[in-house]
């Protein structure tokens, strides 16, 4: 059985992929969220420590959106380098390897492989 929270990266990871550091919200202390746009691509990260979940919102477009949902989120990292940067948001569900692998530099690519491995 995982941690009971999710491990998240410190500040300055988030300052180097998102340019921003996640904020507290105001009606409950375990939810933060962070907002930037990777080449005019609205993205906001939103996650809740205590229940480890997860949300990625993609603005596509004026009537285009993706929304990701994660449960069970075992920890997310952050990455950053002379290639790309981006989010990975790995999940727990017994007997497959669940990870979610947003880039977000230099092109907006998502990547969501559910593989087994039992």
């Amino acid at each position: 059985m995982g941690s009971s929270y999710i491990e998240i990266p410190d500040d300055s990871a988030f300052i180097d992929v998102f340019g921003a550091i996640p904020e507290e919200s105001d009606y409950d202390r375990d939810i933060w969220q962070v907002r930037t746009q990777f080449s005019d691509t609205p993205v906001t990260l939103s996650f809740d420590t205590a229940a480890r979940s997860v949300r990625l919102k993609v603005d596509l477009g004026e009537n285009s959106r993706v929304e990701l949902y994660r449960e069970n989120v075992s920890r997310i990292l952050l990455y950053s380098n002379k290639k790309e940067a981006g989010i990975i948001v790995d999940t727990e569900v017994p007997g497959f390897r669940c990870e979610l692998n947003v880039v977000t530099y230099p092109h907006f690519r998502l990547s969501d492989p559910l593989l087994h491995v039992g």
